[in-house]
């Protein structure tokens, strides 16, 4: 580990691998303030969706409309071994710049990009369409705990919309999130450690209006694996390992 600065204040995931870092760190001295992050768990996929995701030319679009999305779709295109080249013939939209970043991860390009709390996803879809949306397919992965509004508007616009749960997330809770919020922008934490990339996707879900490298930019960034330190590389951010 490199040398912490017991003159600091770190901030770490409230998850197995951050309270073991953060046991770490404050043995030196330092402060450790522990961040809440939503809790995901993936679902298993029924024969349906293994068929639906064996066929993506049954679609047009893809709807992304969060990281965790963007992350358990291409995970489940995996399980099934469909080849993300499929993914090359389809519309992709994708909410937020967060998501955008993701998916290029993994050498796939989105063609429309919105705001990730855009309320009227489908009026954007339309408009860049420049067409009606009546029997235009559209595949959107899904939390199992949320409502799509997305998928309701482009139902009443005549659209055909497969809605698929691929996990379930347990939120943060309001006063926590507050919490958090007011602890990066308000410079409490002077470095923030990430022990795995679902540190990164959790912060990237919790803020989805924000670019990280604008959010982290007066907070130094500490990787504790590989995967994580080339995540926070390609966003823009200049990690040290931890």
């Amino acid at each position: 580990m490199n040398t912490t600065d017991e003159k600091k204040t770190y901030g770490v995931f409230g998850n197995t691998e951050g309270r073991i870092i953060q046991a770490r760190i404050e043995n030196t001295g330092a402060t450790v303030i522990t961040l809440p992050a939503p809790e995901c768990e993936r679902l298993d996929l029924d024969s349906e969706d293994r068929e639906r995701l064996s066929n993506l030319d049954e679609f047009d679009w893809v709807i992304f409309t969060g990281v965790f999305a963007a992350r358990y779709f291409i995970e489940a295109l995996k399980a099934v071994k469909t080849d993300l080249s499929d993914l090359d013939g389809l519309r992709i939209c994708s909410a937020g710049e967060n998501v955008v970043h993701y998916l290029r991860a993994h050498q796939v390009h989105s063609d429309l990009v919105l705001a990730p709390r855009d309320n009227d996803l489908a009026a954007g879809i339309e408009e860049f369409a420049g067409a009606e949306l009546n029997g235009i397919r559209f595949l959107i992965p899904t939390d199992q705990t949320a409502t799509s509004d997305a998928g309701a508007k482009l139902k009443s616009l005549g659209a055909v919309v497969y809605e698929l749960p691929l996990f379930r997330i347990n939120p943060v809770e309001e006063n926590d999130l507050a919490r958090l919020k007011a602890l990066i922008l308000g410079g409490a934490v002077d470095e923030l450690v990430f022990s795995n990339t679902d540190d990164l996707l959790s912060l990237q879900w919790l803020f989805p209006d924000e670019g990280l490298s604008e959010l982290l930019k007066e907070i130094g960034v500490i990787a504790a694996d590989e995967g994580v330190f080339q995540g926070l590389v390609e966003l823009g951010l200049h990690p040290r390992y931890f």
